[in-house]
């Protein structure tokens, strides 16, 4: 999962998020992300000091279903999600995402 977007001119003084994966199995779904995520499913940090960041899950079977997400927060982790404005104001810039997926033949 990368970041698609450079948030460090958005109003923020600090910026990361403890994002999970889970596979919850062949026709699984991430419908009720609430129950999925607790911040033990393979949990990543990705922090926001650049442009290109990113979080890599390597090795994951095919036939499966894979869901991502991030648990429930006040955003004061500095060791998961961690949530700062530079100012009073609101940040107006906010994170968006992509996912890639390599196959391996």
């Amino acid at each position: 999962m990368l970041l698609t977007n450079n948030t460090s001119t958005g109003g923020w003084e600090s910026l990361q998020l403890k994002v999970e994966q889970k596979d919850v199995g062949v026709g699984g779904s991430c419908a009720t992300p609430g129950t999925i995520f607790d911040g033990t499913q393979n949990p990543k940090v990705m922090f926001f000091d650049q442009a290109d960041e990113g979080v890599y899950w390597n090795g994951l079977a095919g036939g499966s279903t894979y869901c991502i997400g991030l648990a429930a927060s006040n955003g004061q982790n500095t060791l998961g999600t961690f949530l700062r404005s530079a100012t009073d104001s609101e940040p107006t810039v906010y994170p968006k995402f992509t996912a890639t997926v390599d196959r391996s033949t």
